[in-house]
Parts: C-alpha cells; sequence; structure tokens
C-alpha cells in the first residue's frame, strides 16, 4: 500500500504535467489513507453483546422492554467501554431467554451480570474476577411482629413472595423441604402488593432491589418495613461474567478497567447513586 502511495512522488519536468500529477497525487493519497483507517479500524473494532433483563433486574438493569434505560450494572458496563473502538450492543431478553441465547451462541462475546452463589452462566462463561459490589437481602413485610430473623426456625410454616425465575439459595432448600412455602411473581409491584395486603409473611428479594422498586410506587402501604434476610441469605458478590470464547485481551481488558474504576473511585460513586 504504502510503496503505491510513495511512487507517485517522482519528479516530473515540465509544468505542463504538474497539474494532472497533482490531481492523481491528492486522489491516490485519499485513498491510501482510507485504506489505512478502514484496516485498522477493522482490527481493533470489536462488537460486546450486552445481555440484559426484561423488567425484573432493576436497578441494575432498567429497560421498557425495547430500549435500555440505564441501571447500576448497565453503567458500569458502558464505563468499562467508553471511549473505546469496542462496539456495545445491547439486547433485553426475560431471564429463560437469556440462557437460551447464550447456550445456542446468537450472540457471542456476549457480557452479563451473575454471582458465583448462582453460577447461571457456567455452561459457557466466566467471571471477570473482580466483583463489582455485595448484596444483601430483606423481607419487605407489614407485619408488626416480624422484627428479627435469625435463623430458619423463625419462618417455619411462612408463605412468602419471591421473583420467578431467580434463585434463592437457602429459602430454595427450605421450600423444598416443606418447611416454608414460596409465592412466585412476576414483578415487584406484585410481590410488594401481596406484602402490603399480608397475603404472605412478605417478599423476599435484594434489599436494594426492594428499595428501588418501593420508591417507584406512588403510595406504598405506610405499614411495610424491611427485616435483614442475612441469617438465611448471606450476603454475596455481584460480578461479570464473560463469554468463555472471549479474547484474552479483551478479558484482560474488562479487568483493567474495574480495577480502574475501583482505584479512582468512579465504581463508588456509580454505586452511591443507587443506594
Amino acid at each position: 500500500m504504502f510503496t503505491t502511495c510513495s511512487s507517485m512522488f517522482t519528479t516530473h519536468s515540465t509544468k505542463r504535467h504538474l497539474r494532472h500529477y497533482l490531481a492523481a497525487l491528492t486522489y491516490r493519497a485519499i485513498l491510501c489513507i482510507t485504506s489505512l483507517i478502514v484496516s485498522i479500524g477493522g482490527l481493533r473494532a470489536e462488537t460486546i453483546n450486552y445481555m440484559t433483563v426484561l423488567e425484573k433486574s432493576k436497578p441494575f438493569q432498567i429497560n421498557d422492554g425495547t430500549k435500555s434505560q440505564g441501571g447500576l450494572v448497565t453503567e458500569i458496563v458502558e464505563a468499562i467501554f467508553s471511549g473505546t473502538d469496542y462496539q456495545l450492543h445491547t439486547h433485553i431478553f426475560p431471564v429463560a431467554r437469556i440462557y437460551y441465547e447464550i447456550e445456542s451462541r446468537n450472540h457471542p462475546n456476549w457480557i452479563a451480570y451473575d454471582a458465583k452463589v448462582w453460577n447461571s452462566l457456567i455452561a459457557s462463561g466466566e467471571f471477570v474476577e473482580s466483583p463489582l459490589f455485595t448484596v444483601n437481602h430483606a423481607l419487605l413485610t407489614c407485619n408488626p411482629t416480624i422484627q428479627n430473623i435469625g435463623s430458619a426456625e423463625d419462618i417455619q410454616g411462612w408463605t412468602l413472595a419471591t421473583l420467578k425465575q431467580f434463585q434463592y439459595l437457602e429459602l430454595d432448600r427450605l421450600a423444598d423441604q416443606g418447611r416454608v412455602k414460596l409465592q412466585q411473581v412476576d414483578r415487584y409491584e406484585a410481590g410488594i402488593q401481596m406484602a402490603a395486603r399480608s397475603h404472605v409473611q412478605g417478599f423476599v428479594e435484594m434489599a436494594l432491589r426492594l428499595k428501588y422498586n418501593l420508591r417507584q410506587l406512588e403510595s406504598p402501604a405506610p405499614c411495610l418495613h424491611f427485616v435483614d434476610f442475612s441469617a438465611l441469605i448471606p450476603p454475596f458478590d455481584i460480578y461479570l461474567s464473560v463469554d468463555r470464547k472471549m479474547s484474552d485481551k479483551t478479558k484482560a481488558f474488562i479487568l483493567h478497567r474495574i480495577e480502574e474504576m475501583k482505584r479512582t473511585h468512579q465504581l463508588e460513586k456509580l454505586l452511591a447513586q443507587w443506594h
């Protein structure tokens, strides 16, 4: 490419050919520069498919079903790739559909969030070994007698609302043993309403998610209060998970950016906006 370009610099002895020479030189130069830019851009550009959960992941991922509207994890992912040549494409699916899309490799080079206690994406993904933040679970209830939960005996025989297709660890085990009953709901509003009307002893979810979704209601029941659920579901870390077949260079870049965001307190500032 560059040999062809440089060959245009041959000296012309007559003024008669100068105009044609300059025009040809300009044309060749434009072709060379354009070709070089396209070549470099093709080498650098890499698509990252960001998998987001439809509705149930607020405030980690907020969307209207067709378009992303931000969220804590979304802002972290966007910050990681901001100002780079990576092309971030956001996809919105129900939870079960995300698993299908990933396993079918319909969207390679994917990135999503996960937790080691869930290991939801282990079949084809791996964790970025730097946690983003820690979450804890709470019980949202209108029962004034419920103020503390210290063991499984404290919830023996209870009926609790939980979100469909999500994992609740020890609570799932107790339900399998018949010690508690789980009433699964599709939406946060349904779980909050059941707790407010005392149709269940309470609604169990991540405290951060419960508080966010409660704030979205115009007039939540004044009797609703939070009870720490850490005795049954201990706090755990949220990580990013990526396609196992993603290039080592990109995996290393993502890890580096997370560590850099921690070092510069950028991650801390993002977290503060959602608590």
